[in-house]
Order: structure tokens, then sequence, then C-alpha cells
């Protein structure tokens, strides 16, 4: 809650919530410590990349962060706490129609109460009550001596390089599977994750040193991990191994089949071995030595340094800096600053004198566009526009969006830090086409009309017809707001002739070059998602892909999206 700046009594209310059972799911199917529904999760990180394996609502440190952001946001859309609670357990929907009932301008959550559901009316009386007896438990008549206390959540953490099974894990640990499953919750399965082949596992607090001896003398056959299939209709022994990529002879043995014609019957429920290559040790994650929390007071330039890979922002870690501070300096959420060092989520100290990414910049072609510098400059010029600072950019982001770079955007704008606000209005500097004297002949100008289909976006309509998004949004105010398109929506697209020639033939001499682009099937991947994520539609994938179907897609299986 601290890191997150919320309120500390907030975290009371998972007791309302689940119980502090971080398995706990309700009729609804919300799950974890703080009964998250799917999609609102992945609003806020949790299973953004899915795994067969792991539910990251059930992880009590993970939902945590979550449920204070996504609190937060609630509190910032109504300004009062007690809306904002009432809105995490019926919806924000159901709020706002409460507050358009009342005909109150500015209505508390007592003067909405009797539109409320049932459920709701009590939800934030209980959280009061709740919050009131843990903070004083003593003036409630409960006697502190008597009270048991769960151990603190404490552990350390080992990479685990390929899918493991966890009574191996246990054992090098020295623990029972029920503890190893108590330490990590995610886990939805009594292997690591089968589709993850590096998995951090949560082990003892300061058993380190000791696991790492005991599980690199325990033999890889016991490591060998296994997940359960139930036998489907007309489904035979290699339509099973092709889907787990595993060989026909390991699925064999490890079941104890006759042989490749080995008749297996609907419902049956066979053993899939997983990681069936040999086994790589893990011995690299160490524990930091632990620094001094103190409150960091001094704001210091951040460093800008050029990789082959693009632009990044470092920072280095002062005395009393924690992830905290430094992500609230530089405007981005704790998490995303682990992302971008990959530092594990239960690792809180840092080391003075460290370099930190803050911000990273990734550029296409620098190189072609260095070299090309004085043939650019008599058909291109710079122009300066200005972007609104939207929920969730970063200065990276918003540099990758317009191609330029970090450094360029704090320049422009005198930043004295790289930390922008939501709404901050940037300028930002743009190469564009030079404008043609009026003698120079004007290509005729001719205006098609696109059908938005499922699956696509901006950027992909864009890159299609060899246009800006900036341009699709011009031509067409009334149909675009912001990113924003709608399936089956028409938009207006200026061509000239001389455009067409030139995608036509950009397009000929790329289609020979282009290198095909597979995407291998995961779980939970859909058409859309998978258009989503390589900016296509999902007719390129079809039309790309003969017979492929949403009913069809296979876990494991390849289709090309490029």
């Amino acid at each position: 809650a601290e890191a997150e700046g919320m309120p500390e009594e907030i975290v009371y209310l998972s007791m309302i919530e689940s119980g502090l059972n971080p398995n706990a799911v309700s009729r609804a199917s919300a799950v974890g410590l703080w009964q998250f529904m799917r999609a609102t999760g992945q609003d806020y990180n949790l299973n953004k990349n899915e795994s067969c394996g792991i539910d990251e609502r059930r992880d009590p440190e993970k939902s945590t962060y979550a449920a204070m952001r996504h609190l937060r946001d609630l509190y910032n859309e109504f300004g009062d706490w007690h809306l904002a609670l009432a809105a995490y357990n019926c919806g924000t929907g159901c709020i706002r129609r409460s507050i358009k009932k009342s005909k109150l301008e500015k209505p508390s959550y007592w003067d909405i109460l009797k539109f409320l559901p049932n459920e709701t009316a009590i939800y934030v009386p209980n959280f009061i009550a709740t919050a009131k007896v843990m903070m004083n438990p003593e003036l409630y008549g409960f006697d502190e001596k008597e009270i048991s206390y769960q151990n603190e959540y404490k552990y350390d953490i080992f990479e685990i390089k390929e899918p493991t099974n966890l009574s191996a894990i246990a054992k090098a640990a020295g623990i029972s599977l029920e503890e190893l499953k108590e330490l990590n919750p995610e886990l939805l399965q009594n292997v690591t994750p089968p589709d993850k082949k590096i998995y951090y596992i949560k082990i003892p607090y300061n058993s380190y040193q000791t696991f790492a001896k005991n599980f690199d003398a325990i033999p890889n056959e016991e490591k060998q991990a296994f997940i359960f299939h139930t036998v489907s209709q007309n489904e035979s022994l290699t339509d099973i191994a092709q889907k787990y990529n595993v060989s026909l002879d390991n699925l064999i043995a490890v079941n104890n089949l006759s042989g490749y014609n080995a008749k297996i019957k609907k419902g049956s429920t066979l053993r899939i071995p997983i990681g069936s290559e040999p086994f790589e040790a893990s011995n690299i994650v160490r524990n930091p030595t632990k620094v001094d929390t103190l409150k960091a007071d001094v704001v210091q330039n951040p460093n800008v340094e050029s990789s082959n890979i693009g632009q990044i922002i470092t920072h280095i870690v002062k005395p009393g800096e924690t992830i905290y501070s430094i992500s609230k300096l530089y405007g981005i959420r704790p998490a995303e600053l682990r992302n971008l060092n990959n530092l594990p989520f239960d690792i809180e100290n840092i080391q003075v004198g460290q370099k930190l990414i803050v911000a990273r910049n990734n550029i296409n072609n620098n190189s072609t566009t260095a070299n090309n510098n004085n043939s650019q400059n008599s058909s291109t010029q710079n122009k300066t526009i200005k972007h609104k600072v939207r929920k969730g950019e970063t200065l990276a982001k918003i540099a990758e969006k317009y191609s330029t770079t970090v450094d360029n955007i704090i320049s422009l704008n005198r930043l004295k830090k790289p930390s922008i606000k939501v709404g901050q209005v940037l300028k930002i500097e743009q190469q564009v086409a030079a404008a043609q004297s009026p003698s120079s002949k004007q290509p005729q100008q001719k205006v098609l009309v696109h059908t938005v289909e499922k699956g696509e976006n901006l950027a992909s309509i864009a890159r299609k017809y060899g246009i800006t998004e900036d341009q699709l949004r011009e031509w067409n105010k009334n149909d675009i707001k912001g990113d924003i398109i709608i399936a089956g929506s028409r938009l207006k697209v200026h061509q000239s002739n001389s455009t067409e020639q030139n995608k036509s033939s950009k397009n000929n001499t790329s289609n020979s070059k282009k290198t095909p682009v597979y995407h291998t099937v995961r779980s939970g991947d859909t058409l859309e998602r998978i258009a989503d994520k390589y900016n296509v539609s999902i007719n390129d994938i079809k039309n790309l892909n003969r017979g492929v179907k949403e009913t069809r897609l296979q876990i494991g299986q390849k289709i090309r999206v490029k």
C-alpha cells in the first residue's frame, strides 16, 4: 500500500474479499486474495503474458500491487473512498448508474445506498468495521497475545531453467509439496510452468545455498515434469505428441503403452513429459546485500546512452534510494522499473552505485537515417507538433511512436528530469515531406473507403495504405477518437496515383526480400490477440494460413503472421 501511495488500512479489504486465502475462487470466477476477474487482472498486468501453468491473481504480492493500482484508479474517478470501495465490489457502471439515479451533483456513498445491490450496500460498512477492529483489536475485546498471526511471507528466489517437477524442488528445499505450493500459490500444477523455460521459484527464506547444492544432486529423471492430458474423441497418440511438442517414444514410455498403435479411449488420462532435453543446472540468482532504506531527497539528471538497440536513460543509485523512490522520480510504476532491469518482484534492495535503466527508446534504421541525411534534406523538413500525454505513456513510448529520441523530446521541451504527467503537452519534432513548389505538378488524389475489420488498428491500416496514423485521424475526425476504432466503421483514405505506384513497387520489392514471421500458439491465444500482437488483421492471418479458424487453434501450432 505504501509503495503505491495508498492508505495503509486499505489492505484489510482483502479480508472481506477472500478471507486472506490466495486460492479463493468465487462463483463468478473471481480469483485470489483480491478476487480479480481475469479481464480486470489483465488490465493491471496480471496474466498479461498468459501461461497454462500459472495464475498471477493467486500471487499475494503481484495481486496486491494490482489491487492498489485498481483502487487508486477508482478513487481518482469518483473522488471518494467509500464510492471507490463500492465500485470495487459492483463495478464502475453500477456506481455511475446509482449516482445518476440520485440526481445529486456530488453524492456520497450514503446518498446512493438505496440504489445499490444488497451485497454492495453492506460491503463498505463491513470494511469500515473490519479496519477499525484490525487497527485496534484490544479496544474491541481481542487479546493480542491470543491472536495467532501467520508467519511473515519471506523467501529466497531460485532460477529454474527448465519445466520441473515440484516434488523434486520440495525435496531439495527440505519441505513438503504443500508447503512449497503455499510459497508459490500462482502455480496451477505440480510442475513449474510447462510453457516457460525459466521460472523463478520461491524457496524457504535463507536457504539458497543449501537448496542449490541439494537440487544439483537430484537425478534428472526425478526432476522431469509431467502434466496431464484428457484424451478427446478421435485423438491419436501422434496428435497428442505434436500438440505438446514431445517425442512419440517418450509419450509411449511414460504411459506404459504397448506401442505406436496402442488404443487410447476418450476420457482417459495420459502423462505428458515436459522438458525432456538434458537438464541445465541453475545457479545464478543471488540474494543482494541489504542496504538501509532512507528517504530519497536528491534529484540528479539521468544519463542518456546509445546502444545497438536504441537509446536508454539510466540512473545511478544513490544512498537512501529505493525502487519506489526512483520509479516515483521518473514517473513510472515500480513494476515497470523492475521489468526494465529484470528485477524479481520479491527483491526490494538495490545497491548504491548500481546502474538502472529507467527508460528505453528503440530506434530503427539509425545508420540508414544518418547516411541519407543529405538526400533527405532536399525532400523533407522538420515540423513541430504537439502531443498530449495519456495515461500509461512514458517518454520512451512517445519517442517510439513519433520515430524520434527521448533525448530530443527532453531537449525540445527543456525538461529538467525525464518524468511527465498525464495531460502535459509536449512538443515533438517530426520529419515530413517538404511542400512542393507551385510549379511542380500535384499528383491526382482519389479517396478510398476502408471498412475496419475485427483485429485491425490504426497502425495496421496506415501501414496497409502507406500513410501515417495522423493522416488517418485528420481525414476521419468524426470516426476516430484517440486510438480507438470500431470494427465495421468506414474510414476515408486519400491516395495519389504516385503513392499507389510507389506502394505497389515497394510491395513487389519488399515481398521478395521479406522473411516469413511465424507465431507458436500458446494457451489463451485467439486470432484477435495474435493479430493485435503483430499489428496485422485477422484476415491477413487467414489468407496466409489456409484453413486456420478460431475454433481450430491448438497449443504448439505454428501459424504464419507476416
